[in-house]
């Protein structure tokens, strides 16, 4: 889940680590920062999603919760020790294991129930419960 929240910074990585054009990469390297700026609370909803009870959703968000100061305080430590090996070591290491990670939740991480639900509902021909909501809402608009 992580994994997308970081392909963001990746590309940034990569802009920055292999590309020399100052004001245009920093541009470029916000940009897809701020993409991928939401995807901590994707994560809290898609655990929402999947979290049999409420003891097991607390839980698993505040798992979540923690990854970023973790990476916080063990990544100075990690891109440091890689820098002995040049300066582009660090950004390139992070770079592929970000890319790595992306694809590894893009293959493996399954949907949730309800957004199968609502897939399944879509197949059928069915309306999903927002589209009975929504046209609940303009059957009492259209009765004021």
């Amino acid at each position: 889940m992580w994994a997308l929240m970081n392909h963001g910074y990746s590309v940034w990585d990569i802009l920055t680590g292999f590309l020399n054009l100052n004001l245009l990469v920093l541009g470029m390297g916000r940009a897809s920062s701020g993409a991928f700026g939401a995807v901590q609370s994707t994560v809290q909803v898609y655990i929402s999603d999947i979290a049999k009870s409420n003891e097991a959703r607390a839980d698993l968000i505040s798992y979540a919760s923690a990854i970023p100061g973790i990476a916080l305080s063990f990544g100075p430590t990690i891109g440091g020790a890689l820098a002995h090996y040049g300066l582009n070591v660090p950004v390139t290491f992070d770079a592929t294991l970000t890319l790595f990670s992306f694809f590894f939740v893009y293959l493996y991480l399954p949907e949730t129930p309800k957004f199968r639900a609502i897939l399944a509902a879509r197949a059928r021909g069915e309306p999903t419960d927002a589209e009975k909501k929504k046209d609940d809402n303009l059957a009492k608009k259209e009765k004021q």
